[in-house]
């Protein structure tokens, strides 16, 4: 059996998470291909999942590298390309066909590897609750320094929103203008509700409440939120799960889960927004594939102070 180094998450590991070691390396089935991994990035969802679904394969949901091996029609050996999947901190992953689409050359490596699962989320949010009716609007994006937020206000400020605002500290505040936001609010410093007043928000995505900090922006949200306006939010209180589950969600609240059935679309839509300009961000530095840089990279992660995405070299680059 040929093996591979993996990123595996184990209780037991050295940090308590992750583990540096071997796995089998996959073989690709029909609609499926086997990428040799250039650079991958990790998310919340990695730990956050229950170690039942994790647990035994590599970590990670962002992909970029090569085709080694096709059986999918989409692509051939030699083809770069990025997006989901379910094993991407590895040397090798096993990607289904239709969550990939092809590297833009002038992209890196990284930069590649932090689009995927960020946009797409963000994509759906704005598609999904707000039907890309973003032109001439005023935008809040709570979380905007992070991977998802820094996604958000890229998008909305390509859909033509008047104002993007940027919820992150000041530390941030010129990383997220650089993004594209308007106005940054210091959530150490400043109150969403006392700088912009009431009902001044048309959109509010939330990439921040339920992070891990228990940070709650709900209540907040409603009371800057117009009437007519929608809140997405990307987590929130195990009560807001059940009310989603069981179709009784506040009026203008939707939380978001994101449906990675299309990937290769949306992926290519997202780009038909951005345009050939779209540098997705990633936290410097990128990480090395190896225990130190897993320990190193999912410790930053943890402590959510990331600017844009947390990316591991993989493939030597």
């Amino acid at each position: 059996m040929t093996t591979m180094k993996a990123c595996i998450r184990d209780s037991r590991g050295p940090d308590g998470l992750t583990r540096f070691g071997d796995l089998p390396k996959p073989t690709a089935s029909k609609g499926y291909v086997v990428v040799k991994v250039m650079a991958a990035c990790c998310n919340p969802v990695d730990y956050k999942l229950p170690h039942f679904i994790m647990g035994g394969i590599p970590m990670g949901f962002d992909v970029a590298g090569i085709v080694e091996t096709s059986e999918s029609p989409l692509y051939k050996p030699g083809d770069q390309v990025f997006g989901n999947t379910k094993s991407a901190i590895a040397e090798y992953s096993l990607c289904d066909a239709t969550h990939l689409a092809k590297k833009p050359a002038y992209l890196t490596w990284a930069q590649a590897a932090a689009m995927p699962l960020a946009f797409v989320t963000s994509y759906q949010a704005y598609k999904n609750y707000c039907d890309f009716d973003l032109k001439d609007k005023t935008v809040l994006v709570i979380g905007a320094s992070g991977g998802c937020g820094s996604a958000g206000v890229i998008l909305a400020k390509h859909m033509g929103a008047k104002d993007v605002v940027g919820v992150c500290s000041g530390k941030n505040a010129d990383f997220v203008r650089g993004l594209g936001a308007t106005d940054i609010c210091d959530y150490k410093s400043e109150n969403i509700l006392d700088k912009y007043g009431a009902k001044h928000f048309d959109v509010v995505y939330d990439c921040a409440s339920s992070s891990g900090g228990g940070e709650n922006y709900f209540e907040e949200s409603f009371k800057v939120l117009k009437d007519e306006g929608q809140i997405v939010a990307l987590n929130g209180p195990p009560t807001s799960w059940v009310r989603k589950f069981i179709r009784w969600e506040a009026k203008g609240m939707k939380l978001l889960l994101t449906d990675n059935t299309d990937a290769k679309t949306t992926l290519e839509n997202i780009f038909q927004i951005c345009g050939p300009g779209l540098k997705p961000p990633v936290h410097d530095p990128v990480y090395s594939f190896d225990q130190e840089g897993l320990t190193a990279g999912y410790k930053m992660l943890q402590s959510r102070r990331a600017q844009g995405k947390v990316a591991f070299n993989v493939g030597g680059w």
